[in-house]
C-alpha cells in the first residue's frame, strides 16, 4: 500500500490528525512516508535525556560493580560484569517503564 503524501491544499485519505486541508504554507501538510516525524506522547526534553541516561549508565556501572564485587580470578570477573550488565539492562527497562510513561 502506497502511503499519501498529505499537503497542505490536500485532502488526506486516511483522516489523521495531523493532516489540514488549510491553504496555508506550513499548516498541517506532512508525509506518511517519513519514519523520523516525532510520535505523539513520545518521551522530549529531560525526559528523553533522563531516559537515555539511564539506559546507557545504568548497565555499565551495574556491570563495573558486579566486576569489582566478583573478586578473585579473571572469570569471576568477567561471570560479575555479565551478571551486572544484564540486571542494569533489565533495571534501567523497568525504571524507564515505570517513571517516564507517555501520555499514548
Amino acid at each position: 500500500m502506497e502511503t499519501p503524501d498529505c499537503g497542505p491544499t490536500q485532502k488526506c485519505p486516511l483522516e489523521c490528525p495531523g493532516c489540514d486541508s488549510s491553504p496555508e504554507p506550513g499548516a498541517g501538510g506532512h508525509s506518511h512516508a517519513l519514519p523520523n516525524e516525532q510520535r505523539p506522547g513520545g518521551l522530549v526534553g529531560w525526559r528523553l535525556a533522563a531516559a537515555a541516561g539511564i539506559t546507557f549508565l545504568l548497565p555499565v556501572v551495574l556491570g563495573m560493580a558486579g566486576a569489582a564485587w566478583a573478586g578473585g580470578g579473571h572469570d569471576s570477573r568477567f561471570a560479575g560484569a555479565v551478571a551486572g550488565v544484564v540486571a542494569g539492562v533489565i533495571l534501567a527497562i523497568a525504571i524507564t517503564r515505570i517513571f517516564f510513561r507517555t501520555s499514548d
